[in-house]
């Protein structure tokens, strides 16, 4: 949420999230393994998940995982869709070439039906950016 919160809106802005010295995965990591599991941590203390995720934290990731989840059935042709238009060329991806391919994406995706028809909101969220 901290770029969000800064203005983030078009493509490039999240950039940042994908980035290999993200710290997010990590921490995510983190709390699903101190959640799920018991352990015998540094000089014999135990962590049981009980007692180390409260309520706070289990909502919080239980929110974060229904905006990434919510509602959204993702389908095989929409897979094959974006493997082909991601489909790396020889000589490297740029970034004019990412976002050409998430536009067609996108496109085709409307054309199959699997995407509301109108303008190109991926087209959009990368050139314009869109309202949060």
């Amino acid at each position: 949420m901290g770029l969000v919160t800064k203005g983030a809106n078009r493509f490039d802005d999240f950039a940042p999230l994908f980035s290999k010295d993200a710290d997010h995965p990590a921490l995510l990591d983190k709390i699903k393994q101190i959640g799920f599991y018991t352990d015998c941590l540094s000089e014999g203390h135990w962590s049981i998940p009980v007692e180390v995720i409260d309520e706070d934290i289990a909502k919080l990731v239980v929110r974060t995982a229904n905006i990434f989840a919510a509602d959204k059935h993702v389908t095989e042709l929409e897979i094959e869709l974006l493997v082909k238009h991601l489909k790396r060329p020889a000589q490297g991806p740029s970034k004019e070439f990412n976002e050409k391919a998430l536009s067609d994406w996108y496109a085709e995706m409307q054309e199959n039906g699997i995407r509301p028809k109108g303008e190109n909101d991926m087209e959009k969220f990368i050139y314009h950016g869109i309202e949060i």
